[in-house]
């Protein structure tokens, strides 16, 4: 999927189609999901695996790896008339860029680049019970240079090496929004990345 290149967030015929930030209330990751897929958004919600108790024995179990957050690829104007009116989307809220305003001085929703948005899908589709939401402040690189995973279960992923839980692990990054682990990457999984590939 490809983003239009312009930019407008004011309900002009030309409003593209971008990736934006949704937030729902407690637990309901999953209930907004199946909400805004059945009327007709194309919605993304990343998971993981988790060991949790079933029936006394512990089994894994894929739950939202972000609480409370999903993706939603829409014109900027319709997703907001359906967050703003649908009679069931009261507990959905978007999320605002507040370094960045419209021709009428109202903050514009965020959103985040279709090549972070597909590497953050395709580093989040591996089920792993390794992948980890992690705080950009403790993050500490091996060095600013990315890297493309060239092996594995997380192949084709780009991000920067850092060490994680006592494991060298890559990190993938949607600015402003959140930032995940991979699992244990081998040094010889990985090979430079060059950014005007991009």
């Amino acid at each position: 999927m490809t983003t239009v290149e312009a930019t407008n967030q004011e309900g002009q015929p030309n409003d593209p189609e971008a990736w934006y930030v949704v937030r729902s209330t407690f637990n309901r990751g999953m209930k907004a999901y199946e909400m805004l897929t059945s009327n007709g958004f194309h919605a993304y919600i990343p998971m993981h695996e988790v060991e949790k108790p079933v029936k006394g024995r512990l089994q894994l179990v894929s739950v939202p790896l972000i609480p409370n957050m999903l993706f939603v690829f829409a014109q900027a104007e319709k997703l907001k008339d359906f967050v703003r009116e649908h009679k069931d989307a009261g507990y959905l809220s978007l999320y605002y860029d507040h370094f960045s305003t419209t021709s009428r001085g109202t903050d514009r929703l965020l959103t985040v680049p279709t090549v972070q948005m597909d590497n953050f899908i395709k580093a989040t589709s591996v089920r792993s019970r390794h992948t980890m939401l992690v705080d950009p402040a403790t993050i500490r690189y091996k060095s600013g240079d990315k890297v493309r995973i060239v092996e594995g279960d997380f192949m084709g992923v780009v991000g920067k090496v850092a060490r994680v839980g006592g494991q060298s692990r890559v990190i993938v990054t949607l600015d402003g929004v959140c930032s995940i682990a991979t699992a244990y990457i081998p040094s010889a999984f990985l090979e430079p990345y060059d950014e005007s590939d991009e």
